[in-house]
């Protein structure tokens, strides 16, 4: 899967569905990293929230020019984030 969706200059930001079985993300960037060696970026966070402010602010800094984000992950992690915004 990780071949299907990467492509040299894709950021990839991984991040554990907290609560659930997951694979590790440090495992997934060094596959990803193996994949596609030539990502801009490839990291691991610990939260999807956490990612997510990460990539706003990215978005937002004036010399970034503005990119597409795709979120990838299971019915876990949305069920995660949905909690965290009822818990915010």
């Amino acid at each position: 899967m990780v071949e299907a969706l990467l492509r040299p200059g894709f950021r990839l930001v991984l991040v554990p569905v907290l609560g659930h079985q997951f694979a590790e993300p440090e495992a997934l960037a060094a596959i990803a990293q193996t994949v596609c060696p030539k990502l801009s970026k490839c990291q691991c966070l610990a939260d999807l929230i956490t990612a997510l402010g990460a990539i706003a602010a990215e978005q937002s800094t004036p010399s970034e020019r503005p990119h597409l984000t795709v979120l990838c992950g299971s019915l876990y992690m949305i069920g995660d984030f949905l909690r965290q915004l009822e818990d915010a």
